[in-house]
């Protein structure tokens, strides 16, 4: 294992992980209501007034920050293993993706690779992504050939 550079103390572990990209954690008051402890518990590991979390709060602390729990809790290996870099979005769609039954998971990665297939052939071909700039509420939206939501037929009101 490689032990990475600047990270004697957990406190130093932490204040990196903390300012790492890619995780949702704003500052150490979040991760302390997150974690379920003070904010001084936080700060006094920070400050190296504390040596370490517990092995559960160290093991939520690394999932919510993005680190490795290793690295975070005794400095060996990488912060990230890899150098691999993923977003919290990233992170909270594999996190869901999880929680799928087995049957679920195949529909969706089905439609992920569908979709990336799509858009493979839209830029090959040079023409419009049909589906560029669809949100998470128009994602069931009839798309027209020009990109844009297709007219929805109006309903019929019962005016009795």
């Amino acid at each position: 294992m490689v032990e990475s550079e600047n990270n004697s103390t957990y406190g130093a572990r932490l204040a990196q992980a903390l300012s790492l990209p890619g995780h949702q954690i704003r500052d150490k008051v979040e991760l302390a209501e997150r974690l379920n402890v003070s904010r001084q518990a936080i700060e006094k590991l920070l400050k190296g007034r504390s040596k370490e979390m517990g092995a559960a709060n160290n093991a939520n602390a690394a999932r919510l920050l993005g680190v490795d729990a290793t690295w975070l809790a005794t400095g060996v290996g990488l912060p990230r293993p890899g150098g691999f870099q993923i977003e919290w979005q990233e992170r909270l769609l594999i996190e869901q993706f999880r929680e799928l039954p087995s049957e679920d998971k195949a529909d969706v990665a089905g439609l992920v690779l569908d979709r990336l297939e799509l858009k493979r052939e839209h830029e090959v071909k040079g023409t419009a992504d049909p589906y560029h700039g669809v949100t998470r509420g128009s994602l069931h939206t009839p798309m027209a050939p020009t990109g844009t939501p297709a007219a929805r037929p109006k309903a019929k009101r019962n005016t009795k």
